[in-house]
């Protein structure tokens, strides 16, 4: 079962269905997210672009290809996008099937609140906090990066924020029959989108502008001049509009989803939502292209993004998002396309997305015995940070595929035991203990012949 179904459903109650084109995409998202996690650790990607003129001279395809590369490498709320939709799709079902909605509920805060936990962990003490600069400097930090990490919020807190928030809107939404009220729901969920949408920019700018104790040329939010008027205040500002991950304008993605999975729950969802929904993401590209064009900020890796970026790359996921579903789900092949090798190699990514989200401090290991091989006739450290340079893309391309596979080995060593140990096992562990509910077997979920594969082609359709 992935993460997001553990934290969204009643363990009571195995789902009798799952959407194939879920669990890929989540796998491809933290397959790709480690990769790029990598090729930022060991390669100096300043350096490649030293030369941009030379760059421009590159043959039109390979620019194209590196375009698509960074556009898709950019999507960072493309996690929460997900998790909502299947918060949304897995309330609606259960609450249709008469489970109590303040059961469901009381999960959904108290996954959230895990959630929020694990992810102040993660980013305090994982690869970017004590103990991954502990290891990489040799000396103890003395938990300076975790006071840093305490100011901001990233992936799993957004989405255990968004959790909470959903599993409100949804309770109140749901309780009393009111999953029978569709059009209400929807429109209900189209106006926070809107409204996030409009108050995103309101809210930055007055954040940006209030008195701090310490003004900087370059402001909010950038990342030292928050650490430097560190306060409770700032905190809570962070966790509103501030770096990385913020709720503004992240519930947007977080909405859009939950509003996918209204549509999803629906015993037949209709064929039209391909294209109302691709025609929103087609608009949401438009829009984001034409205020670049006007001279709106644009950013590429920064984080919060700014709203042109945002709305570009939110287009981009929905618009992937419906493609898949009519490939897949549409089509009647869910069945078919989960036994796929390439397939199945990703859904085992996606099971332990957590855990591999969360330990990327385990590469140090790989690291440090490349470095204890190759140091010598090298010279290269592959303990320090972008040790490799413009000129040394066949290194890099090589230190990839080597993490990549001992990543591949981890994924395929918990899932032979179960899970037991990994994140997801704890988690579930926790969730059982605070929710009073005993949750089924983890791994079950790659067992295909205990599955039913959604098939949107055969089931009579409503509108």
């Amino acid at each position: 079962m992935n993460i997001q179904e553990k934290i969204s459903t009643s363990p009571s109650s195995y789902p009798s269905e799952r959407i194939v084109t879920l669990d890929f995409l989540r796998g491809v998202a933290i397959f790709g997210m480690t990769l790029f996690h990598i090729l930022f650790k060991v390669y100096d990607v300043n350096s490649f672009f030293t030369n941009v003129e030379e760059i421009l001279n590159f043959p039109i395809i390979v620019l194209i290809i590196m375009g698509l590369f960074g556009y898709l490498g950019s999507w960072y709320g493309f996690f929460l996008f997900i998790s909502s939709i299947v918060t949304s799709l897995v309330y609606t079902k259960k609450v249709r099937n008469n489970i109590d909605a303040k059961q469901l509920l009381k999960k959904s805060i108290v996954s959230g609140v895990i959630l929020i936990i694990i992810g102040y962990l993660v980013e305090g003490f994982g690869y970017y906090g004590d103990f991954g600069y502990s290891i990489r400097l040799g000396t103890w930090t003395k938990f300076q990066y975790f006071m840093v990490e305490l100011l901001w919020i990233q992936t799993l807190q957004i989405i255990g924020f968004c959790l909470i928030l959903n599993g409100l809107i949804l309770f109140l939404m749901m309780r009393k029959e009111g999953y029978m009220k569709e059009i209400r729901n929807i429109t209900f969920y189209i106006c926070l989108i809107l409204f996030v949408f409009v108050l995103t920019p309101f809210a930055s700018n007055w954040i940006a502008n209030t008195n701090w104790q310490f003004p900087a040329e370059v402001g909010w939010p950038d990342i030292p001049f928050v650490f430097n008027n560190r306060s409770a205040k700032t905190w809570i500002f962070s966790i509103i509009a501030g770096p990385k991950q913020p709720l503004l304008p992240y519930l947007a993605t977080s909405f859009v989803g939950s509003l996918i999975g209204l549509f999803l729950a629906k015993p037949k969802p209709s064929k039209r939502i391909l294209a109302w929904f691709s025609s929103a993401g087609i608009v949401l590209i438009a829009i984001g292209v034409i205020l670049i064009v006007r001279g709106f900020p644009f950013t590429f890796l920064e984080q919060p993004p700014a709203i042109s970026t945002f709305l570009v790359r939110l287009g981009g996921q929905i618009c992937l998002l419906m493609l898949l579903l009519a490939l897949v789900e549409f089509r009647g092949k869910g069945a078919k396309y989960s036994r796929n090798f390439i397939v199945k190699f990703f859904r085992r990514w996606s099971v332990l997305s957590l855990t591999i989200y969360a330990l990327h401090i385990l590469e140090l290991l790989p690291r440090w015995i490349l470095t204890l091989i190759l140091q010598k006739q090298t010279g290269l450290n592959f303990m320090q940070e972008n040790i490799l340079k413009r000129g040394q893309e066949i290194w890099m391309f090589l230190v990839i595929v080597y993490i990549l596979l001992y990543y591949n080995l981890v994924v395929r060593l918990l899932l032979h035991f179960k899970m037991k140990g990994s994140l997801e096992w704890m988690f579930v562990k926790a969730q059982d203990v605070f929710s009073g509910v005993k949750s089924s077997k983890l791994a079950s979920a790659l067992k295909d012949d205990k599955i039913i594969w959604s098939d949107y082609k055969t089931s009579k359709e409503t509108p």
